[in-house]
């Protein structure tokens, strides 16, 4: 392991409007694992919109590892592998291992806009994209593949293992 910060994994995204970099980093501080999102000028390298932003969530969940019915990101158990995505002017991150996160953040003010796990119930269905990016279509749905586990949800559950997701962003985020 890289101490104290592993540094960035995934494939960064520029806004040519506004000449930012989007980009997610991993660090290590007091034995606690944080991935932050920066918004870098292109130009000049230096930090803007108040970044960077520690990346963080939970979500109604009932897999072994939430309480009371609460399932949180920990970032130790997650991998931010696949290529950041600017749509309709949020960034798209999504996280593999444990669960398959999602994350979304305004490109203009780093804050926070939408969370989804696909995987709440179960240790399963972590966004790998096979080393690519997150891909969307004209009408801003987003396309992508998790990894093994349970997929239940073509019985009305909610995990989405081992499966290719389409999620609409008309309205946050959902499956469809």
């Amino acid at each position: 392991d890289i101490q104290p910060e592993v540094g960035i994994l995934s494939t960064p995204v520029i806004d040519l409007t506004t000449n930012l970099m989007y980009v997610v980093s991993e660090h290590y501080q007091n034995g606690i694992t944080f991935f932050r999102l920066h918004a870098l000028d292109i130009t000049t390298g230096n930090e803007m919109l108040g970044g960077p932003v520690t990346i963080e969530g939970s979500v109604a969940g009932t897999s072994s590892d939430s309480v009371n019915g609460i399932l949180s990101f920990f970032p130790l158990m997650h991998w931010q592998r696949p290529g950041l995505l600017l749509l309709n002017g949020k960034i798209y991150i999504g996280f593999g291992s444990h669960h398959g996160w999602l994350f979304a953040y305004s490109a203009s003010t780093l804050q926070q806009t939408s969370v989804l796990c696909l995987s709440p119930n179960s240790m399963s269905a972590g966004l790998w994209q096979g080393g690519l990016g997150l891909t969307a279509d004209p009408a801003g749905n987003i396309y992508l593949q998790t990894d093994r586990g349970v997929m239940d949800s073509l019985t009305g559950g909610p995990d989405h293992g081992s499966s290719l997701v389409k999620i609409s962003t008309s309205n946050g985020m959902q499956v469809v």
